[in-house]
């Protein structure tokens, strides 16, 4: 995921719980080699989110919300403030879907 506001990268822990749902637990700031060197960007996961009560939220901002962008599906929180800005390939939208207990395809193919 990365910060809407700064384009950091982050990294969040999910945790499966029952059946195919899966509960965001923690983030934490990651570097982009780190993040590859790990293979965070091979794993591939569609998956139904839902927040514990112990996620922190964005490390940079604290915004416990996201969106998938509808164009490039990667993650990046947000604040339902309005328009949404892809911190990953910079296309604005006003409609969106913002990420929510839903499925989600995490990862690149």
């Amino acid at each position: 995921m990365k910060c809407q506001h700064n384009k950091k990268l982050f990294g969040v822990r999910i945790q499966q719980q029952q059946n195919n749902d899966w509960d965001l637990t923690w983030a934490f700031p990651i570097s982009e080699k780190r993040a590859q060197n790990e293979g965070f960007d091979k794993e591939t996961l569609t998956v139904n989110i839902e927040y514990a009560s112990t996620y922190p939220g964005c490390p940079y901002c604290s915004t416990t919300g996201f969106v998938q962008c509808g164009n490039c599906g990667k993650l990046t929180c947000y604040n339902d403030s309005g328009e949404f800005t892809c911190a990953w390939c910079g296309k604005k939208s006003n409609s969106f879907r913002e990420s929510d207990s839903s499925d989600l395809k995490i990862g690149e193919d």
